[in-house]
């Protein structure tokens, strides 16, 4: 474990019920994640390496219907969320019946800066509003779970400051110079994506859902079979799949499951028994190959 470990991406709440809770974190090295609540249960998992990047997803067990828990994330004995950032503690919401829900979704995302430009030319930044609007409201008005119905990221049209970043690592002649290329940038889209503190705050404290669409690996990806012919030949193809499905699956789908689900999760399982890095990152790896197979 590490001395200097801390949180990089997240928290995100995850998957929430009326007898458990999965919390997400992204580390800055190996190490060990906690999560208290208080006044409730604790839980702590190690962290798992898959292409040098440290992930860890928490269940929290014996939480109970109805009850309000905020909650704190210890990196190896270190408390590192909540930060004073302005926001109230995040907090887990176990609901006092399930056959009630108050959803809100929405999807198409692109990250920019909260500038006059970036508002004419992409419009408002909708889940930073909600953030905002949810900060200084009551708990009980706030939605049961977030939805994302597609295009969290966009590795075909990225902001202006990660075309830059990708122009400087490609060359001029790649035909992609400006699109996101595998896993490592794709892990770049989510970071920028996530860490606004609005959104941070928000996806601290909202139970979410997500799904993939076209942007996550290109525009109307697998909109023909024509268009199918013409992409696979492309050399490039190969790693944006691995890194588009290999960082959806971490990043997005895994807190989709819940813990029994986790537990049915084979590519999960087999991860999660593997004893090194190379093996981890090799069954993501053929996942995601598989799945746009």
């Amino acid at each position: 474990m590490s001395d200097s470990a801390t949180i990089l991406i997240g928290p995100l709440l995850r998957h929430v019920d009326t007898e458990a809770a999965t919390v997400w974190v992204e580390t800055t090295a190996p190490s060990t994640v906690t999560v208290r609540l208080d006044d409730g249960p604790s839980a702590s998992e190690e962290t798992w390496t898959v292409h040098g990047h440290h992930f860890a997803l928490v269940i929290v067990e014996g939480i109970e219907a109805g009850t309000v828990y905020p909650y704190r994330v210890d990196i190896d004995g270190v408390e590192c969320w909540p930060i004073d950032d302005g926001f109230p503690d995040s907090l887990i919401c176990p609901p006092a019946r399930e056959d009630e829900l108050r959803l809100t979704f929405g999807s198409c995302r692109r990250t920019a800066p909260f500038d006059h430009e970036h508002l004419k030319s992409i419009g408002a930044d909708a889940l930073a509003a909600l953030a905002t609007r949810m900060a200084t409201a009551d708990p009980k008005t706030w939605p049961d779970v977030l939805v994302f119905l597609g295009d969290q990221v966009y590795a075909d049209n990225p902001s202006d400051e990660m075309v830059a970043k990708l122009e400087d690592l490609h060359d001029e002649d790649d035909p992609i110079r400006c699109e996101v290329h595998n896993f490592e940038e794709y892990t770049w889209l989510y970071e920028e994506s996530w860490k606004m503190p609005p959104i941070r705050w928000l996806l601290s404290t909202v139970p979410t859902c997500m799904i993939l669409d076209d942007h996550d690996l290109r525009d109307d990806w697998n909109s023909s079979w024509s268009w199918r012919q013409e992409i696979v030949k492309e050399p490039w193809w190969r790693d944006r799949v691995l890194g588009a499905f290999g960082s959806y699956w971490i990043y997005q789908h895994l807190g989709n499951l819940s813990p029994r689900e986790l537990k049915e999760e084979e590519a999960y399982v087999q991860m999660r028994q593997a004893t090194d890095e190379e093996t981890r990152s090799r069954i993501v790896d053929e996942l995601a190959w598989r799945a746009d197979s």
